[in-house]
């Protein structure tokens, strides 16, 4: 039975609140890194650590967490899940050492992944067709707002209040979120008989993510370590793929990526989300390290970043109206890759080329993921929910660990090489093909599919 139409919408406030909690997490992070860096004695190679380490944990336990909320229910998850960010954020008050710090971004990111799993699927199951673009529309935009006020936020709280402020001001965020999600949010579970927990399934993941992100982390300073951790990890991925083929419950449906358009759409997000969180951490540390500006100003400075992503999922449904998907995802991403391109030639003039990075990421990040929903059947919802976090996720921390590591193999000329790099492999991924029998119509074929369904 389907939701009267007001109640159906009213969903998004506790789930746009829990995003914005998300985006902060992350972006005022980036701000204090320096700070952080100076009071816990934290080396070059660790620093990456203490921004990666919460989206690299999203992304080991998001298909869990999917799982989870899928037996379970989803409220139940996404409740859980904020009592533990509530809780966890008040431990870096106290901490003494980057090693704890990290683990307690860790635990958050576990956190993350219920809260966000919980999000995605909700409005891959309440929402169809143009509704459904609309909704991603607000999450991606309420992402930028966050990301946007993240940086200034954590600058301010950083210079007037100490680096573990930015820190415990998300507890009463979680805390508010919380009482909404129990008002309005409508307990749901994926239908049919639970699947089986596949323990080796959960360690391959996690083998893969941890052996490729150290790896890649580890390649300039100790080539010998860092290929063998590659090796694991990509031995990982592997066996990974290969179990869930044969698996009668897989933790990832791998067929899907077989459907029109799904391998290409989840590509481009992993690159484009990979570039732009490698940006965001690049040029804070480059703003304050090597131009010596206060945490206010790199949070001033990124800004227009944020404000440009929340632009792009704002204007990507009115896009879709007149342009086609694959068109204009590949517009998104070219865009994106010119802003990185200027960042590269002029690393002191960052407000209009960052602004461009975040306008095509916003773009894309709505567009290619609405590509995704489209891409799966209704059933699949949870898979593709599940599958474009662990991207979105996988590929912010991946991102940071390797164009962080281009970056530190030249003191002088590293930043440059590291955007340089982050702009052609955006490009490259606007130019995958599309296959034969791709959609590449706008939304509201999806919604007429769904409606005569």
């Amino acid at each position: 039975m389907s939701k009267p139409q007001q109640s159906r919408w009213l969903v998004l406030l506790p789930l746009m609140l829990a995003i914005l909690g998300g985006s902060l997490a992350n972006s005022m992070t980036n701000t204090a890194l320096p700070r952080i860096a100076v009071a816990l004695s934290v080396s070059v190679g660790s620093r990456a650590w203490i921004v990666g380490a919460f989206p690299l944990a999203l992304a080991v336990t998001m298909v869990a967490a999917a799982r989870l909320g899928d037996h379970y229910g989803r409220r139940r998850l996404m409740l859980a899940g904020l009592a533990v960010v509530a809780v966890v954020n008040i431990v870096p008050a106290f901490v003494s050492d980057g090693v704890e710090l990290i683990a307690c971004r860790a635990v958050l990111g576990v956190a993350g992944a219920m809260i966000l799993a919980s999000v995605v699927s909700t409005i891959g199951h309440t929402f169809r067709g143009h509704d459904l673009a609309i909704a991603n529309g607000a999450w991606v935009t309420v992402f930028g707002v966050g990301s946007a006020a993240g940086p200034i936020l954590g600058g301010v709280l950083t210079q007037a209040l100490g680096w573990r402020s930015v820190f415990l001001c998300l507890s009463p965020l979680a805390v508010a979120t919380a009482a909404l999600a129990w008002w309005l949010m409508p307990e749901s579970m994926a239908p049919g008989p639970r699947a089986r927990w596949d323990v080796i399934s959960l360690a391959l993941s996690v083998t893969t993510v941890g052996g490729l992100v150290y790896g890649i982390q580890h390649m300039a300073a100790d080539p010998l370590t860092g290929a063998l951790f590659l090796a694991v990890g990509a031995a990982g991925a592997v066996w990974f793929v290969r179990r869930q083929r044969w698996l009668r419950s897989p933790l990832i449906d791998i067929s899907l990526f077989g459907r029109p358009g799904f391998a290409r759409s989840a590509t481009q997000i992993l690159v484009s989300a990979a570039t732009t969180g490698a940006c965001l951490y690049l040029v804070s540390l480059h703003l304050q390290d090597a131009l010596g500006r206060t945490p206010l100003e790199a949070g001033l400075a990124l800004a227009p970043q944020a404000a440009g992503t929340a632009l792009g999922g704002v204007l990507a449904p009115l896009v879709l109206r007149r342009v086609a998907m694959l068109t204009a995802v590949r517009a998104a991403l070219v865009l994106q890759a010119v802003g990185l391109l200027a960042l590269a030639w002029s690393d002191t003039t960052v407000l209009v080329p960052i602004a461009l990075v975040g306008l095509g990421y916003g773009g894309m990040g709505t567009m290619a993921t609405t590509a995704l929903f489209q891409a799966a059947t209704p059933p699949h919802a949870a898979q593709a929910g599940a599958i474009q976090e662990v991207t979105f996720a996988f590929g912010t921390g991946a991102g940071v660990a390797f164009f962080g590591a281009i970056a530190d193999v030249s003191p002088s000329r590293g930043f440059f090489f590291a955007m340089a790099a982050a702009a052609v492999l955006t490009a490259a991924s606007a130019a995958i093909p599309a296959r034969r029998g791709t959609a590449t119509t706008a939304l509201a074929d999806s919604s007429s599919e769904s409606e005569s369904a």
